[in-house]
């Protein structure tokens, strides 16, 4: 199967998995010889697969979570939303089953590779973004950089990928941090409460001694990124993260402007 970005082929599920309510994982086939890798994906750049459906007149993007060095199949994690084009339709799924897949794809706004010279990396994961995070939090620990990763969903039961997360843990000890808020529920050694610029304090303390050695990354829905990103912007952290490096705040501000008026925070200059 030689993949295209530009061309859908066919490829058949080989497992399904429930992870929680609301959130499954999906394995699908590729030729035993190959493995994400060998087609041209770099996760830790962001690279994603369209996946399209019968019935469906355009694909959407998902992340791989599994490794890209395994041969013969890949995984994607997915949160199921009721009214969603695709993912009721993948939740539905039995082995066996086909869909249509494209990539490796690049992330679409990216045009340049720019410098990496900051020092520390902190990235908040919202939700089911995680599963993208991960592969961001190990690209940049090769990079050598302090990863600090802030992880926020509602409930305990909401955690996924915990397994992976502890081996990166185990294999970069001195380098990266996890920290996990619940929204909707109190656990002990867990903060609680949702993102917010006096979570951000907490959490990224020892970055923020220096905001501007930092690149920052939110991975999840465009409206909560719009607000946390103007969080970053009060604690004068003003340059993002991006697949391939790092990049100053441009046409976002009108956005993150709105945001933070919103909160009546002051943007300092």
């Amino acid at each position: 199967m030689s993949l295209s970005p530009h061309r859908y082929k066919h490829t058949t599920l080989i497992a399904s998995q429930r992870l929680c309510e609301n959130i499954v994982k999906l394995t699908f086939k590729l030729n035993p010889t190959e493995s994400l890798h060998s087609l041209g994906f770099d996760l830790g750049l962001g690279d994603f697969i369209r996946i399209k459906v019968n019935g469906v007149s355009r694909g959407r993007a998902f992340s791989p979570t599994s490794s890209p060095e395994i041969l013969g199949s890949f995984t994607i994690t997915v949160k199921i939303y009721e009214k969603g084009e695709i993912t009721p339709y993948l939740e539905k799924m039995f082995a066996n089953d086909k869909v249509l897949i494209c990539g490796p794809c690049p992330v679409p706004w990216l045009t340049r590779k720019l410098s990496q010279s900051h020092k520390h990396t902190l990235i908040v994961a919202l939700g089911i973004g995680v599963t993208e995070a991960i592969f961001m939090c190990e690209s940049e620990l090769l990079n050598r950089k302090i990863v600090t990763l802030l992880i926020s969903v509602q409930k305990f039961d909401d955690l996924i990928f915990s397994t992976e997360i502890a081996n990166l843990r185990s294999k970069f000890p001195e380098t990266f941090v996890v920290h996990t808020t619940l929204t909707r529920e109190k656990k002990e050694h867990f903060h609680n409460s949702r993102p917010s610029v006096e979570l951000f304090r907490l959490v990224f303390a020892s970055a923020l001694q220096d905001p501007t050695s930092s690149a920052v990354l939110v991975v999840g829905t465009k409206k909560m990124n719009r607000e946390l990103y103007s969080m970053f912007l009060v604690l004068k952290c003003s340059t993002k993260l991006l697949r391939m490096g790092v990049r100053l705040f441009g046409r976002e501000h009108s956005a993150l402007h709105t945001n933070i008026r919103k909160h009546q925070i002051t943007l300092p200059s």
